[in-house]
């Protein structure tokens, strides 16, 4: 139960820190808390980040493969639940900042035949 507890907390701490990585820096310092993050939950893992001299995930191009692949595999599932979902529902918002950079935010909402 202690060890469920400090797993939440670790996950919970990361969480709030992810969205000002997120907001503030670049996909490769989210990526590097990610993976402190996940060490600390596996000690080998942990193990092999202290020790390894060869690979340590850590440069640009690892980095961005690694990205590529997160997005791949969550686009899909991604994809998989809203065409088995009956219902969905699309919001979309545009905001541009002071330096005139543009982002669009897509919410999907769909309920989830296996949750329910």
């Amino acid at each position: 139960m202690i060890v469920s507890l400090s797993r939440a907390l670790v996950l919970t701490v990361f969480i709030a820190n992810s969205a000002r990585l997120l907001v503030r820096e670049s996909p490769l310092v989210f990526l590097r808390g990610l993976v402190d993050f996940v060490s600390s939950l596996d000690t080998v893992l942990e193990e092999h980040l202290k020790t390894a001299t060869v690979f340590k995930g850590t440069s640009k191009t690892v980095q961005n493969e690694l990205l590529d692949s997160m997005l791949s595999v969550l686009r899909e599932y991604i994809l998989e639940e809203v065409n088995s979902a009956d219902f969905i529902a699309i919001q979309a918002d545009k905001t541009t900042d002071v330096s005139t950079y543009c982002q669009l935010v897509l919410v999907l909402r769909y309920i989830d035949i296996y949750v329910c």
